[in-house]
Order: C-alpha cells, then structure tokens, then sequence
C-alpha cells in the first residue's frame, strides 16, 4: 500500500515536473518570438549571471545611472511571452515618461536599466524570479517571465 502511495506520489511530481518544463520551453519561445518581433536578435543577447537578458537595439552615449538609488526617466512598454502587452508609458495620452528610483523597481529593471547609457534603447528579457516571481501582479500571472523594451532618457539624479 505505502509503495502504490509512493508510485503516485512520484508520477504525480513527475507530472508536475513535466508540465513546467514545457511552460518554460513555451515561455522562451515566445520570448525569443518577442525579441525578434522588436528587432533583436534572441541568438546574440547578453545573459548575466542572475539569468537576465538583454539585447541593445541603439546604445547610448550619455551617462549610466550611477547607482542603485538612482532615479531615471525612461519610456518602456512591458509584454507576457505570448505577446500580450500589459502596460507601456507609450500608450498613455500623450505618453508619458515613466520616472522611478532604480531600487523601486522589479529586480531585472534595476540590473537591465542600471547599466544602461542615457539614451540607449534596450530589450529585457526578465526571468519569473527577477519579475513578479510567484506572487505575480494583476495582468500578469505567477511565474511569468516578461519582456520590456525601455528606452533611458534621463538619469534625473
């Protein structure tokens, strides 16, 4: 009997196993679908070692933020892996720039928008664990990998 319970318990987490391997497949294959779709090249991003992505459309040639308490002024918009868009400062009317303290923000922002130029353009692919993580947010669900497109026009201070 404790074998028959152990045998289900096994393909019960060997189920599980399974089913968020293939969401992660799916994930980055929307990602790199993503990345493609807003003119990168998913086979020559930079990946740094917390496991963020990134790939610079035009790089800056103004200032980088100079720490992790900065405040920057960036205009960016935000996408789940299947393309659905869940926010962008662009679709405001008129848009309007977004400005945060870079310590304020999910951890892919504060690591991909860090060590950016003022000026530059760039695509982040942010894994789950440096985005919304488990919790994830309304609009966005848990373990969601998102990609962003931010564009740094200003280091404020």
């Amino acid at each position: 009997d404790a074998m028959k319970r152990s045998k289900a318990y096994d393909e019960k987490i060997d189920a599980q196993r399974k089913q968020r391997d293939e969401a992660a497949k799916a994930q980055q294959a929307g990602a790199e679908a993503k990345v493609k779709e807003l003119g990168g090249d998913p086979d020559n991003m930079t990946r740094t070692d917390s496991g963020l992505l990134y790939f610079d459309l035009a790089e800056g040639d103004g200032p980088t933020p100079p720490g992790p308490t900065s405040v920057v002024r960036v205009h960016y918009s935000g996408w789940l892996t299947d393309g659905t868009k869940f926010d962008s400062s662009l679709d405001h009317d008129p848009p309007a720039p977004a400005e945060f303290p870079l310590n304020r923000v999910i951890k892919g922002w504060t690591e991909g928008v860090g060590s950016m130029k003022t000026g530059g353009k760039r695509i982040l692919v942010i894994p789950a664990d440096l985005a919304w993580g488990a919790q994830g947010r309304p609009g966005i669900p848990p373990n969601s990998a998102v990609v962003f497109v931010v564009e740094l026009l200003e280091v404020v201070q």
